[in-house]
């Protein structure tokens, strides 16, 4: 009965994003969410894990959604609450695709699907796709390029990572400015915890 409410609200929302874009569906979003439960027993699909939330205690589950351009909705799936969501990707937009006949969009998602395993298996089925990256990850190398480049409000420069990808990097004002002041605050928060450590050891 669920599988068939599932099936058809799926069904009901990919006709509608079809026919807003007039059946061309070339480029999508995936992402991953989660739900948690305040209660202690866990089921098959509701399991304690890595938690968003910091809720570690309590029983959880996944959600996967698909949406196109617009954010109108494609598909989702409802995955186990302990599931590595990295290894949701690849099964998602196989069944997706064999569900609703969808040839493979160009993929978008963040950097937490960002795996070997996953960019190797994009590549096996012939995907395009564009994944979320950290510059911390980054090799020395790349880093330092990016070290020597200039950049200023809307700028974005591309590196090459070797002869299938490569790195683009984008420059906001506001978006350095936030991250000037995380680290500012985090530095801040360190200190004060030195601080208090240090005052417990003195007695």
């Amino acid at each position: 009965m669920l599988d068939k409410l599932k099936h058809k609200v799926e069904q009901i929302a990919f006709n509608h994003t079809k026919r807003v874009l007039h059946e061309n569906i070339s480029i999508v979003f995936y992402d991953m969410a989660t739900l948690y439960f305040e209660a202690s027993d866990e089921d098959d699909l509701c399991k304690t894990g890595f938690s968003k939330d910091g809720k570690y205690q309590c029983p959880q589950i996944f959600i996967g959604l698909l949406v196109d351009l617009g954010g109108y909705a494609i598909g989702y799936d409802i995955f186990e609450g302990n599931i590595d969501e990295g290894h949701t990707l690849i099964p998602f937009l196989k069944k997706i695709s064999l569900k609703f006949g969808l040839n493979m969009p160009m993929i978008n998602a963040d950097a937490g699907l960002l795996s070997k395993e996953n960019i190797r298996a994009l590549q096996e089925h012939g995907c395009k796709y564009i994944l979320g990256a950290r510059i911390k990850n980054e090799t020395e190398a790349i880093k330092q390029k990016i070290r020597e480049s200039h950049f200023r409000e809307g700028t974005i420069k591309s590196y090459t990572k070797n002869n299938i990808s490569r790195l683009l990097v984008a420059y906001t004002d506001n978006r350095a400015q936030k991250d000037a002041y995380n680290r500012k605050y985090g530095l801040k928060q360190i200190k004060k915890q030195i601080n208090t450590w240090l005052n417990k050891v003195k007695y």
